[in-house]
């Protein structure tokens, strides 16, 4: 009974021989048993690396959406800040040229031609002047006395 022969005979009466004895084949199938289980377990280990790895990938892209938003916004108020920049530099160019003078002078007009009263100041007084010339005072208004800031000097004056 070599090599595990069992000495046993097949249907055509033939000596079955076993290349393993049955006990060996039993420790097999346990081994291969517990490879399978070792390799499902790290397996499911992959499968939750997976989602673990997912997850951080998802808050990785709802941090960069976040801040890319964050971009828009201040790219928004900078646009804002740079249009205020602009209107203030536009103005002053216009002041300085006259057009802007020129500008009130023309809306004051046509305010009149429409029969529209005009209200202005003049000195310390708040003045309506109708389209037929009639002016009528709206205020006084008191100007307050000048006094220097604490700590500042006018350099030749005696105290």
């Amino acid at each position: 009974m070599r090599n595990g022969s069992a000495g046993k005979e097949s249907v055509r009466g033939e000596k079955l021989r076993f290349a393993k004895p049955l006990a060996d084949v039993k420790e097999d199938m346990k081994r291969a048993k517990r490879e399978r289980d070792e390799l499902l377990a790290g397996a499911k280990g992959a499968m939750e690396d997976m989602k673990r790895a997912k997850q951080m990938h998802d808050e990785h892209l709802a941090g960069m959406k976040g801040a890319i938003e964050d971009a828009k916004r201040a790219k928004k108020m900078h646009d804002e800040l740079l249009a205020d920049v602009k209107l203030e530099a536009n103005i002053r160019k216009l002041a300085l040229s006259g057009e802007l003078a020129k500008g009130a002078q023309e809306a004051i007009r046509r305010q009149k031609e429409l029969g529209l009263p005009v209200t202005f100041q003049r000195g310390t007084q708040v003045i309506r002047q109708h389209a037929d010339g009639r002016e009528e005072i709206l205020a006084d208004i008191e100007q307050p006395e000048f006094r220097l800031p604490h700590g500042v000097k006018i350099i030749g004056r005696r105290s």
